[in-house]
């Protein structure tokens, strides 16, 4: 990872626990320059989650048979083959301060053959003005958009960027660590940090606690609606349903939490003891705030390719 650990037992530590400890000193670090500085921290995470056109595998109960006759004709529900493996990408941020987590961009990227122009435009018209809608060939983020979307959260953070210091932490995927990228966080003083690959699901607060709320949320109104009335959704409504989703969700719940459980705050003490077991540590051992090396290479591994 990027920290190094000191120990003075000459024996290499798992690598999840090398990880961590590197992430939590990168972070720590960080937390402390911006006290030094007289700022308060603003602690962001980006991910990204994809979200199906069409929910197929919802569960649920039913009757096929009723006074031990089978019903011949069993409810279905239409969606093409297409349409089941139609899934778009929405980039999300969430931030440790409820107050500012209203003006956090949400971006949803949809493949244009899912979305006609004329679609496209009434879905703009309808949108709240932090929920982004892109429409291009593929339902996936590239790194070109992804500058964008950080040029526009400098954008939504400017009324209250005084007094405070805004740092991003995100994943290892290969879009976020772009040189132009890296660049651009720099020139916009967006500090930054990594959370460590093969561990998103253990440490990223949108993974640990957002994403599973978001998504459960997106599914009952999905099948409420589905319940309601004949026919299949369209792109239209399955939008307005992750709108009310973001704005139920994302705006709706208090995420200091979520960073102080996974030890991202300067209080370490709130971490949570199903992280430590899973790092195999009965307790948290002292972090050492300190700058990260030049060299990221242990990031992208499992395994620890020098000693501590």
């Amino acid at each position: 990872m990027v920290g190094v650990l000191c120990c003075p037992v000459e024996v290499s530590p798992p690598p999840r626990q090398l990880q961590a400890y590197g992430m939590w000193s990168w972070s720590q670090w960080l937390l402390d320059k911006a006290k030094a500085s007289g700022k308060v921290p603003l602690l962001m995470n980006l991910d990204e989650t994809s979200v199906p056109l069409e929910f197929t595998h919802a569960r649920g109960n039913v009757v096929n048979t009723i006074f031990g006759r089978k019903i011949k004709d069993l409810p279905k529900q239409k969606a093409s083959r297409t349409a089941i493996r139609c899934f778009f990408t929405h980039v999300a941020i969430i931030c440790n301060d409820s107050a500012i987590q209203p003006l956090l961009p949400q971006v949803l990227f949809i493949a244009a053959k899912h979305l006609p122009w004329q679609l496209w435009s009434a879905i703009q018209a309808s949108l709240p003005k932090n929920v982004f809608v892109r429409r291009q060939k593929s339902g996936w983020s590239n790194m070109e958009q992804h500058q964008i979307i950080l040029r526009v959260l400098k954008l939504a953070l400017g009324p209250v960027l005084p007094g405070r210091q805004p740092i991003l932490s995100f994943d290892c995927a290969p879009i976020h660590l772009q040189p132009d990228v890296i660049a651009l966080l720099g020139e916009l003083d967006i500090w930054w940090y990594l959370i460590p690959k093969k561990l998103t699901w253990l440490l990223q607060p949108c993974d640990t606690h957002a994403f599973a709320k978001y998504k459960r949320y997106i599914k009952r109104l999905w099948m409420d609606k589905l319940a309601a009335s004949s026919g299949r959704r369209n792109v239209y409504e399955i939008v307005q349903i992750v709108v009310g989703a973001i704005r139920h969700v994302f705006q709706g719940i208090k995420w200091k939490y979520a960073f102080q459980e996974n030890g991202l705050m300067e209080d370490m003490k709130a971490t949570s003891k199903y992280i430590l077991s899973q790092l195999e540590w009965k307790e948290l051992p002292p972090i050492v705030a300190q700058p990260p090396s030049m060299d990221l290479s242990l990031i992208h591994i499992s395994e620890p390719t020098r000693p501590y």
